[in-house]
């Protein structure tokens, strides 16, 4: 099934959770992740055990794999004109180098997960004036809805991403990951519910240890942090 025609975009609303979210991978970003791990995850924590007790790090750390040996971006396809327009009308002006650049390295991806789902369109900006020093860049997710593309999810700072086999609500639950460092992960799983993606589970992944003298490991496998959690069980 392609991509059909479009007669506008809509753009989602967006959650309180989200925008706080957004506020994480900006502070990851302009630091220390595990420094902000250190404040974020008892707050998270405790304002989540009102409804149940959070996930085990057993537990978190057996989701994390899951996601990134199961996420997959979809199928490349061409970015719709109009997508790819309003990403140039948002961010270049009249910048021909940028529109270029955009036009150049901006990708498109459609998800085939079940009849209700098929017509997901991620599309990743790319080039300098949309993505980050370290390679984050902003995502959006579309579905079709009576001929226009509607966006269901919008984020600022992700280097990848992938949809999981699990679904709600119909759709498949995804992933992102954004990086602070280059031995510093953050990943977040969001879950549809019934008009948009919404944040479910957030974690920071780091891959170095520093002993007491200040030498640094790096690890095979990351230590994880729980950031944020709504009190939903994870997907299976």
């Amino acid at each position: 099934m392609g991509i059909l025609g479009t007669d506008a975009i809509a753009r989602n609303r967006e959650s309180p959770h989200a925008q706080e979210l957004r506020h994480f991978y900006r502070a990851a970003l302009g630091g220390s992740l595990v420094a902000f791990l250190m404040i974020a995850v008892p707050f998270a924590t405790q304002t989540s055990a009102k409804q149940h007790e959070p996930p085990t790090q057993r537990e978190i750390t057996a989701f994390a794999e899951r996601a990134h040996r199961e996420a997959k971006p979809g199928e490349p396809v061409p970015i719709p004109p109009e997508i790819l327009n309003d990403l140039a009308d948002a961010n270049c002006r009249t910048d021909t180098s940028c529109k270029w650049e955009l036009e150049d390295r901006s990708r498109a991806y459609q998800f085939k997960a079940t009849r209700r789902s098929a017509s997901l369109l991620a599309v990743q900006g790319g080039g300098r004036s949309l993505c980050g020093a370290t390679g984050n860049c902003p995502l959006q997710v579309f579905r079709l809805e009576q001929r226009k593309f509607e966006t269901i999810f919008d984020g600022d700072v992700v280097q990848t991403f992938g949809f999981l086999h699990s679904r709600t609500h119909g759709y498949p639950d995804f992933v992102t990951w954004a990086h602070g460092s280059a031995t510093e992960l953050g990943g977040m799983l969001f879950r549809f519910d019934g008009e948009e993606y919404r944040e479910s589970l957030g974690w920071g992944e780091d891959y170095r240890i520093l002993d007491d003298e200040g030498h640094e490991t790096i690890l095979e496998k990351p230590r994880l942090s729980l950031v944020y959690w709504d009190g939903e069980r994870l997907p299976r």
